[in-house]
């Protein structure tokens, strides 16, 4: 496989993706493979976004009433976690907050906030 060499312009442009972009985006940005770019980040001492930090599932109040019913139905949080795509620890928050500040505390589906 032939390597290319870093120019100092795809360098310039990798440093100011970093603020911006994940690892995979300017790999894809850069015509470059993912581990090429990790790698010259890791080189110049560039820190990239992580992508699952930035697509939180959101939870609406449908959801909170669902999780209450299969909580009542004898349902541990990692099954209703399962059931409603959510990890076990999100079900247990969700269900606290939401018996602290009621439904109102979680959007309507299908509702835009004004």
């Amino acid at each position: 496989m032939d390597k290319r060499e870093w120019t100092t312009l795809e360098q310039q442009r990798l440093v100011k993706m970093s603020k911006s972009m994940t690892v995979a985006e300017a790999a894809k940005e850069l015509r470059r493979t993912y581990n090429s770019v990790l790698s010259k980040s890791h080189q110049l001492g560039v820190s990239f976004r992580v992508a699952s930090a930035s697509k939180k599932r959101t939870i609406f109040a449908e959801d909170i009433a669902q999780m209450m019913e299969l909580q009542s139905l004898g349902l541990c949080s990692s099954e209703i976690g399962c059931y409603v795509g959510v990890h076990k620890m999100g079900v247990r928050s969700a269900l606290s907050k939401a018996r602290r500040g009621g439904f109102d505390a979680y959007p309507l589906r299908g509702v835009d906030k004004q």
